[in-house]
């Protein structure tokens, strides 16, 4: 049986543009660090969603070449307004939000956290 990976690696691209093996999008998007790995096995972001203004700011500075805007809160979006896809990462809330929603499991250091 074949793995994911090795079917992204040897299929022939599918997405509308053929220079690229698949098309997804990234919702909770944060700094952009979870789309790195799935653009180096072939795919092309071609959404993204992050309310956080802050993240928003790095994440297009990490990702200077897109040609989409960040959209902002995910669910004041219209699904019309969401391009089809094959694929849809969702990031992991981070560990200051959990601690500010008062999760007892997670530290707080310097203004970023740990799971416990």
């Amino acid at each position: 049986m074949l793995q994911t990976s090795e079917i992204l690696l040897d299929e022939e691209p599918e997405s509308a543009n053929a220079e690229f093996k698949f098309e997804f999008i990234d919702l909770f998007a944060g700094i952009g660090g979870l789309r790195k790995g799935f653009e180096e096995i072939g795919g092309k972001c071609i959404y993204t969603s992050e309310w956080d203004k802050y993240s928003q700011m790095t994440y297009r500075a990490n990702n200077s070449d897109d040609k989409h805007e960040i959209s902002g809160d995910i669910t004041k979006e219209s699904i019309a307004d969401i391009p089809a896809h094959d694929l849809l990462l969702a990031g992991f809330p981070c560990c200051p939000s959990s601690y500010k929603m008062g999760h007892e499991s997670v530290l707080s250091i310097g203004g970023s956290g740990s799971f416990v």
